[in-house]
């Protein structure tokens, strides 16, 4: 049947969607029929009576075929297309802002076609008429160039207005809601908007345990309208619900938010899934989504929802004594600022600083590149009969060849592990430590002058091992000192001998004890100096 160009348009609709889920729902195509009919001619009325009976696929197959045309285009055709594209961006994306050239987000217009809506909106499936210029109302500034209209029409009003940052406005038919064209988020007067949301959000986190300390001493009010108040806000504040505004009679779907809940929505159970004091919320929220949640609540607020219920059909509203505008004028008076809408910025912004927190796992290459070598914590403790003990352990562990790697550090050859602590100020002979023999000495030191106790012998030995750190105090791994009976001029402050910390080729080393040294208070305050003396004697 060949059809009217009114009736064809809104067919191809239709057909466009054929195999899409929305065509398969009762309130789509009931509404879609409703439309098509009143766009055909009387003689095509006669014709088409049922739905059911009219076949789209020829219609659906033709842009099937359209769809696989454009991907099966060569390189050359998808540049030309890329390049026409970005012809119109530089031509209509973009704008003068007090002397800036700032992006426009959607110049263009919403096409024609079938209302979707999201979740199960009564008007899905009506139809979105064209968008003409005599419906657009351009916004621009009073010594700036008119945009001209299309050939043959005009715009419906241009005016100046400061107070504003749309540039173009109009009417859609579907649910009477006013369309913007915007700046594009990037921009210097959305990204201003967005700093003043989120500023007034870090100021409530100021202020909102008084808040929240105020509404639940009013759940105990005697006045009626201050109860429901500290309820509402209760939910508002735990559950992040919409406020929910006033809408006329039968002006779009039946969605309600926390002021305009009614009682059906509602239901009280003293005890659900092992948990006391429950309610059950159920109804539907912004752009028709259904909105169901079990959640466990106080006491008091329980006590006050039966309370507001009682004596109250389905179809009552459960806060009769709220409203947005009472709610969002007394936030104000609590913070200057504050609605309902900003405790869901809040929250969600607690809440996603928290998730990264609780998600964010240590990175050690990180924790090498920005953590400093030297930190190290000394604490002192009471060991047994000693006076006192330090532990110095460094904060980061020790890494892998790869994590090093990674880091920018680089391992010394002749080595495949981690390199060894420096030998102490003056190794202890076999007569400190009788399991030790003296072959073992020889065996594994530098000479017998790595013995020696001076300054000079220790400074100057024979540089037969890699230096491990150039702190040798403050290294990855942990290492207790306790005190020994050793004199300081034989044991003295310093690092740990590479006999007590290492192992060679996985077999242990003989004599893996614990490094001693004095740790009175006047040694751990010459521990930085001795530390720029030992700068010093190296290089």
């Amino acid at each position: 049947m060949k059809l009217s160009l009114a009736a064809e348009e809104v067919a191809t609709f239709y057909g466009k969607m054929l195999e899409h889920e929305y065509t398969t729902k009762e309130v789509f195509r009931h509404n879609f029929f409703r439309d098509w009919r009143k766009e055909m001619t009387a003689a095509e009325r006669k014709v088409i009576k049922r739905l059911s009976k009219c076949d789209f696929t020829e219609i659906h197959r033709h842009f099937v075929d359209r769809a696989a045309a454009r991907r099966a285009l060569s390189r050359e055709e998808k540049q030309r297309l890329k390049e026409e594209a970005e012809k119109l961006q530089q031509e209509f994306g973009y704008c003068i802002l007090d002397g800036h050239r700032e992006k426009i987000g959607n110049f263009k217009t919403e096409p024609p076609g079938l209302f979707r809506g999201r979740g199960d909106h009564p008007k899905m499936g009506m139809l979105k008429r064209r968008v003409l210029p005599e419906d657009v109302t351009i916004n621009c500034g009073r010594d700036s160039k008119v945009p001209e209209p299309p050939a043959g029409h005009q715009w419906k009003e241009v005016r100046s207005d400061r107070t504003v940052t749309w540039l173009a406005s109009w009417t859609e038919n579907v649910q009477n809601a006013t369309k913007y064209v915007m700046l594009n988020p990037s921009s210097k007067l959305k990204g201003e908007r967005d700093w003043e949301k989120y500023e007034v959000a870090r100021r409530l986190k100021g202020v909102v345990d008084e808040i929240r300390s105020r509404y639940r001493a009013d759940w105990k009010s005697r006045e009626m309208k201050a109860r429901q108040r500290a309820v509402a806000l209760y939910f508002i504040d735990k559950l992040a619900l919409r406020a929910g505004n006033e809408k006329e009679e039968g002006e779009s779907a039946d969605t309600v938010g926390c002021c305009s809940l009614r009682v059906e929505h509602v239901q009280l159970h003293p005890e659900a899934d092992g948990r006391p004091y429950v309610v059950e919320f159920d109804f539907l929220g912004k752009d028709s989504i259904r909105y169901y949640n079990k959640v466990p609540v106080e006491k008091p607020v329980y006590r006050n929802l039966q309370l507001f219920m009682e004596n109250k059909d389905p179809g009552e509203e459960l806060f009769d004594r709220l409203t947005t505008a009472s709610l969002n004028k007394h936030l104000q008076d609590l913070m200057d600022g504050l609605t309902a809408k900003v405790f869901r910025t809040y929250n969600a912004s607690i809440t996603l600083q928290g998730q990264l927190r609780a998600l964010t796992r240590a990175d050690p290459v990180f924790q090498l590149k920005t953590a400093s070598p030297l930190s190290c914590s000394l604490t002192t403790a009471r060991t047994g009969p000693s006076p006192s003990s330090v532990t110095i352990s460094g904060h980061l562990p020790r890494p892998s060849r790869s994590q090093c790697r990674l880091s920018g550090r680089r391992l010394r050859q002749r080595s495949s592990r981690w390199p060894r602590p420096r030998q102490s100020w003056r190794r202890r002979g076999p007569a400190t430590h009788p399991e030790r023999t003296a072959a073992s000495w020889r065996r594994g030191g530098s000479g017998w002058r790595s013995w020696r106790s001076s300054w000079r012998g220790w400074a100057h030995r024979p540089q037969t091992r890699r230096r491990a750190s150039r702190w040798p105090w403050a290294r990855p791994s942990s290492t207790t000192w306790t005190p020994g009976s050793a004199s300081p001029g034989a044991g003295g402050l310093g690092c740990p001998s590479r006999r007590s910390t290492t192992r060679r080729r996985g077999r242990s080393l003989p004599g893996r004890s614990t490094w001693q040294a004095r740790t009175s208070s006047s040694d751990r305050a010459s521990l930085g100096l001795i530390g720029c003396i030992w700068q010093l004697l190296h290089y």
